[in-house]
């Protein structure tokens, strides 16, 4: 139990050392420089949004294109050292996730959408743009 009150204890002095609203702000602007390189790549976000589905600003979802499977996505993106998500249950195969949330910052968030990006040329996408660089003028 101590050692879970000092990881939970420390967590806090984390997040109350950026501030509660510079770490919103953050993983805000996160999940905007990763729409926009879904966007530059021509890549559908998951869910469509309407009245009652919205994205979130935690997670983001991505529609994997035609011809690639997840296997080779996410397995070529984990060679180069980094873990993106697939979708689960009825998503499975159909989407994978890219987290923006915690401790991620733009460091960490080109370096996956670089990968990302490396990939979906790899497997042979033609993407419509540099989500890279539409990342980072986002975060520029």
């Amino acid at each position: 139990a101590v050692p879970l009150f000092l990881a939970l204890k420390e967590a806090c002095a984390i997040i109350e050392e950026e501030g509660i609203e510079n770490r919103v702000h953050r993983h805000r602007q996160m999940a905007r420089a990763v729409r926009a390189a879904a966007g530059a790549w021509g890549l559908p976000l998951f869910p469509k949004t309407d009245a009652v589905h919205a994205y979130s600003e935690t997670v983001s979802a991505i529609c994997i294109p035609e011809g690639i499977s997840d296997k080779d996505l996410r397995g070529t993106v984990k060679k180069l050292g980094i873990e993106i998500a697939g979708g689960q249950d009825h998503l499975k195969g159909k989407i994978f996730r890219i987290g923006h949330m915690g401790a991620v910052g733009a460091p960490e968030l080109i370096a996956t959408l670089g990968a990302v990006q490396y990939t979906l040329r790899k497997c042979g996408l033609k993407p419509q743009d540099d989500g890279v660089m539409a990342a980072c003028e986002v975060l520029g």
